[in-house]
């Protein structure tokens, strides 16, 4: 999963790069993927199964959050299918 966080930071739009802060993987079982935004944000990212879904769900979410001023800590996109924001 190291190596992963990696790609999947590497595959992100330049825009989603300028907010991650750092990256690192959960210290439980699971293994997620997460990264820290400068901010002060999570974004669990799970696996790096589904890169370019998952991508696309968080530039839109971001975009949905930004335009809404929603206040939010975490998107979780485990469940590419049903993120969630909190």
């Amino acid at each position: 999963n190291v190596i992963s966080s990696g790609i999947i930071y590497n595959s992100f739009s330049e825009e989603i790069k300028t907010r991650v802060k750092s990256a690192g993987i959960n210290n439980d079982s699971s293994g997620d993927i997460f990264f820290e935004t400068v901010d002060g944000k999570i974004i669990i990212y799970g696996n790096s199964n589904e890169i370019t879904k998952k991508n696309t769900v968080l530039e839109q979410i971001l975009k949905d959050l930004k335009n809404d001023n929603v206040y939010y800590s975490i998107i979780d996109l485990r469940i590419s299918d049903n993120p969630v924001v909190k």
